[in-house]
């Protein structure tokens, strides 16, 4: 630390000194109170006489400093502290933090070059590690270590901000000493290793791999996480490009998921004309002024978007295609593609699962994906905030369909294309339309003579010229015509125009608004080319019911193998009448799927094709999810007729075809309920349970069961009925939606009484307890479980017995009965050992932790959930893993291991953020504020708190938002602010009162009783204390008994001296003492002073 008065450095020997000034500087322009700067001078062993000393060293630091501008002295005496007032500028820390914000906004407006150079700037005002020289053990642990952590954040990004310039070998060096200086950095290591094989040093990049790989496992037991471990696939696979993946860069900071989508399908081909259209549109998406790379001020802009609208079959997708190819490169961050089924035969695509589709192309695993459609837009918007990404958005029905699919940051652009002319998203949006017509007959001759070859077409111009008149120049009919014609390399083109002309009469009758016969004319004659074969699977086609297919599917129809489709396929798409996407799947333009829904109508075969198509979706949706569920919930039925196509071999095979067939499942659940299929609906969603509740795609699965259920009821299916319901709380649950979670499981039981089903009943009360406990109704809790639990005696089910005494256990805790939940613990962790079950006695394991922490047996609570941490991460198993983690925070933090504390609450937030469930987030980051409360960090303790309250609210998370609650009590107490801990204080009795959880008053009370004696109302104060303890020692909390016996002297102190205090403060020590946690030291002087 260095002090200057102007260019004149000012001496600061005194190492006190010192830490007092880093202390003020740290909080400047704020109070800084007395016990913090007591805690930052002395740490855990001050002097009798510490505030005295304070104020001495307090007046030789002014001396130092002198006065400000207005004569006053920098340090200024507060209430409760001191401040010292300064301006910004005159502190290097803020300096630093205002350029790393300057390179952020360079960020979103894509200036890399000015972003480089802020962070190196930023980082140029380092001259060493931070408050090297500032001899204080709690600033070195809090402060120290999260500036450390800043500049090797900016390290990081600005590494990564280089390797987007292209300056791979010369940051080659820096990278290599930063990773030897900080070896568990990943993204550091993601760097390197891309630099080293963008700079031709592939062989030196693989063995960087092998070093972090070896030193992750040697140091942690783990391999390397996601940064490192995708730049190694991309250099195995040749993908390492510039372009193709940073180490991290802009996505790589929000998240480990994210990737480069590149969704857009094939360009077309021969795309012709169009000159003024492709202008005006290629203009619109790479002007300057909307965000682009290097545009000052470029963020304030707003995004383009370009409507693309005009009739059925004039080539909206073919120059939306065509445009967005030229500019892709103009968007290094992805193109994403949706077809939104606004024109076709199924129904048009919810803009809840568009956004689910793009969220998952964008690389976010399914179950982080939410359900509601407001919260999916707002995290689609936040992960494309920086990013420069282009939106194609195909055969949109209306503007409402759009909306939600718009990035809010001016760095992406959109196209949309419709039939509507969408003058709502012109008008409200912005959006710039573009009308298509059909082509001039100069443009329709060229894109014939494109498509047909210059030989053929240049010795025909006439009949070219005719024929591109019977097409009424629509570029769909004029595309499947060249296809015709092509396909007849020796009749003349003359001779198709008269064909042309003799079987398709209504082209004659063309007028405007009635182009569609024209097409009609060019599809009867590309219908009739066609083999038997290949005609009746055109026609079949209209049969499926999503907005593409794959191709045993397609075999199906046919009652033919995939390989035994394949030709017809192939034949189909040389006719035009199929498109062929990415991934071996196809689509039929609307038009076409129009046209062959009237070919269906006559093929007696349809029926039975479609039965079979039902069947298919079903066997294999069930084989699939068997695969990656062997046991799922869920009652047993009989399966339905194979296919004669085989299903997935393996877990991968399996979740491609889950993935890839989503929307044609939704759909057939939709379709089987309106033909009337009523089994196929609800066995669909059965089948489908295992993956909906282990996947995500929340939105998916509602749709299922949605239909599932309403075909249920029409069957008069009540077991049907109940195992629908009780998916349908399986998904909510899993969605943080608890209170419908137990709507949906209440009815699922009253169905499942009523039928007999004891299975149904079992499934349905344990669901209705795990529900309880999460909404803070322990009581309600116990009674399901309990009930649950006398029929898995009953059934013989010793696994489903071993769980359900867990979750009893737990929820007697919580309503203060720590002796019943004790036993029930033991009693769940005797027989889970003895089944083997490793999910399940890795519950019991960290109940019977609960149960010591709560009982501050801190020894045996570790023990608990360490082994439990270990089993969670050997059956990979993030949920119990999360869970694991957060209590031995909570646990380490309560026995003094801060540090360790602090990385495993880091631990549990990463993971539970990767998950997605959002409530092990909110007990995650709990635990991380209560972490930095301990350490003296109040400010970091209470941003994260509130974190963690508002996402409990949000969630129903009635235990958590107590627990939040009853933590901030003692945050604002810390902070100095007891009438705001007073306020925290009686929200949480409010809640304790109304959800149960009757264990956390015993801290409640203590903080109140706290905050009370320091806002000097004694009598309160000594009533709340009495109360703390008085319940602390009925439950056995030997820990929070020790505290409420400390705030107990405290109190009697103030009423009747330091002697009535002693006799409290020498139990709660003699505690202290036993359990070995800190608080013993500083009570251990206070009763020897």
């Amino acid at each position: 630390m260095e002090v200057f008065r102007g260019t004149t450095p000012v001496p600061l020997t005194a190492g006190k000194l010192r830490v007092l000034l880093a202390t003020l500087l740290l909080g400047a322009n704020r109070t800084v109170p007395f016990d913090t700067l007591v805690d930052r001078l002395w740490g855990e062993n001050p002097p009798p006489s510490a505030r005295n000393t304070v104020h001495v060293y307090t007046m030789r630091l002014r001396r130092v400093l002198g006065e400000g501008p207005d004569g006053a002295p920098l340090v200024r005496t507060r209430p409760n502290g001191y401040a010292l007032e300064i301006t910004p500028r005159q502190l290097d820390v803020t300096a630093f933090h205002e350029l790393l914000e300057r390179a952020r906004a360079a960020h979103t407006t894509g200036a890399a070059v000015e972003e480089s150079a802020l962070l190196s700037e930023a980082l140029a005002l380092w001259q060493g590690p931070a408050l090297l020289d500032v001899p204080s053990e709690s600033l070195q642990r809090g402060a120290a270590t999260r500036l450390t952590d800043e500049r090797l954040h900016a390290l990081e990004r600005r590494a990564e901000v280089e390797l987007r310039l292209g300056r791979h070998a010369e940051i080659v060096g820096e990278l290599d000493a930063l990773t030897r200086e900080h070896p568990l950095r990943e993204r550091l290591w993601a760097a390197l290793m891309l630099a080293l094989t963008r700079s031709g040093r592939t062989g030196e990049a693989l063995a960087a791999y092998r070093r972090v790989r070896g030193l992750f496992r040697d140091e942690m037991g783990i391999d390397p996480g996601e940064h490192v471990d995708r730049v190694h696939q991309l250099i195995l696979t040749g993908n390492a490009a510039p372009g193709r993946a940073e180490a991290g860069g802009p996505r790589a900071q929000r998240g480990p998921w994210e990737v480069t989508p590149c969704q857009l399908p094939p360009a077309p081909r021969c795309f012709v004309g169009r000159t003024g259209p492709v202008r005006t549109l290629t203009r619109l998406l790479t002007s300057p002024a909307h965000g682009r790379r290097g545009s000052p001020g470029g963020a304030g802009e707003a995004m383009p978007v370009g409507i693309v609208t005009g009739q059925p079959g004039v080539g909206k997708t073919t120059l939306a295609l065509h445009v967005a190819h030229a500019v892709r490169a103009r968007f290094p961050d992805g193109q994403l593609y949706v077809n939104l089924q606004g024109h076709c035969r199924a129904a048009p695509l919810a803009p809840a699962v568009a956004l689910g589709r793009c969220l998952r192309a964008l690389g976010l695993p399914a179950h982080q994906v939410p359900a509601d459609e407001e919260e999916r837009a707002g995290l689609y918007r936040s992960l494309l905030a920086d990013r420069r990404v282009l939106v194609l958005l195909d055969d949109a029905a209306e503007p409402r369909q759009v909306r939600p699919l718009l990035p809010g940051g001016p760095g992406c652009a959109v196209i949309v294309t419709s039939r509507d002319d969408l003058r709502g998203l012109a008008a409200i949006e912005g959006g710039h339309r573009i009308r298509l017509t059909t082509m001039t007959d100069e443009e329709s001759v060229a894109l014939l003579t494109g498509l047909l070859g210059p030989a053929r077409a240049d010795a025909e111009p006439g009949a070219v010229r005719a024929l591109a008149a019977e097409c009424a120049w629509l570029p769909l009919a004029l595309r499947i015509a060249a296809a015709n014609v092509d396909a007849l390399p020796r009749t003349p083109v003359a001779r198709y125009v008269d064909v042309l002309r003799s079987r398709g009469r209504l082209a004659q009758l063309v007028s405007p608004g009635d182009e569609g016969a024209a097409v009609r004319a060019a599809f009867d004659l590309s219908y009739r080319r066609l083999s038997e074969p290949a005609a009746t699977l055109f026609a079949r086609l209209s049969l499926l019911p999503g907005p593409d297919f794959a191709g045993p599917a397609a075999g199906v129809l046919m009652d033919r193998s995939p390989a035994g489709a394949a030709p017809l396929l192939d034949t189909l798409v040389s006719a035009n009448l199929v498109s062929a996407g990415g991934g071996g799947r196809y689509r039929v333009h609307d038009l076409l799927g129009e046209y062959a829904a009237a070919r269906a109508e006559g093929d007696a075969g349809a029926p039975a094709a479609r039965a079979r198509l039902f069947d298919f979706y079903l066997t294999t949706a069930r084989a699939a999810t068997a695969l990656l569920h062997p046991r799922p919930r869920g009652p047993s039925h009989p399966p339905a007729p194979g296919t004669g196509c085989p299903g997935p071999r393996d877990e991968a095979e399996a979740l491609d075809w889950l993935d890839g067939e989503l929307p044609s499942l939704v759909a057939s659940a939709r379709r089987a309920l309106d033909l009337g299929r009523l089994d196929h609906a609800w066995r669909l969603a059965d089948a489908l349970r295992g993956y909906f509740t282990s996947r995500g795609h929340g939105a998916e699965g509602l749709a299922v069961c949605d239909a599932a259920l309403v075909a249920a009821r029409r069957a008069g299916n009540e077991r049907a009925e109940a195992s629908v319901l009780g998916l349908l709380g399986d998904i909510h649950f899993l969605l943080s939606g608890y209170e419908e979670a137990d709507r949906c499981h209440s009815r699922s039981l009253a169905i499942s009484r009523r039928t007999g089903d004891v299975s149904g009943q079992a499934g349905s009360l344990f669901s209705l307890g795990l529900a309880n406990v999460h909404l803070g109704r322990p009581g309600h809790s116990i009674r399901y479980q309990e009930e649950a639990l006398s029929l898995a005696r009953r059934a013989g089910d010793v696994d489903a017995q071993a769980l359900t005494l867990h979750h009893i256990g737990v929820a007697e805790l919580l309503s203060a009965r720590p002796g019943l939940g004790l036993r029930r613990q033991e009693q769940a962790l005797a027989l889970s050992r003895r089944t083997g079950n490793g999910a399940t006695l890795c519950q019991a394991l960290s109940g019977t932790g609960i149960v010591a922490w709560f009982q501050g047996d801190l020894a045996a609570a570790l023990a608990a959930f360490s082994e439990c941490l270990e089993l969670a991460r050997r059956l990979g198993n993030p949920h119990l893993e999360n869970n694991a983690l957060s209590h031995l925070s909570g646990t380490r933090c309560d026995a003094g291991d801060y540090e360790q504390a602090a990385t495993d609450a880091g631990q549990a937030i990463s993971l539970s953020r990767w998950t997605g469930e959002r409530v092990h987030e909110a007990a995650a980051l709990e635990a991380l504020a209560t972490v930095r409360r301990c350490t003296g960090d109040t400010t970091a303790a209470l941003t994260d708190y509130h974190r963690a309250l508002s996402l409990a609210r949000e969630l129903h998370f009635g235990y958590g938002e107590v627990r939040v609650l009853t933590s901030l009590i003692e945050a604002y107490r810390a902070d100095g602010r007891p009438a705001r801990a007073l306020h925290y204080g009686r929200q949480a009795l409010g809640r304790i009162r109304a959800t149960g959880l009757l264990l956390s008053r015993t801290r409640a009370f203590a903080g109140i009783a706290h905050a009370h004696l320091d806002l000097g109302d004694r009598p309160r104060a000594v009533r709340y204390a009495g109360r703390a303890l008085e319940l602390a020692r009925r439950h056995g909390q030997r820990l929070v008994m020790a505290r409420s016996l400390y705030v107990y002297g405290l109190t009697q102190q103030a009423l009747h001296g330091p002697e009535a205090a002693l006799p409290h403060w020498r139990a709660a020590l003699a505690v202290f003492e036993e359990l070995g946690v800190p608080e013993r030291r500083r009570l251990g002087e206070l009763v020897a002073a």
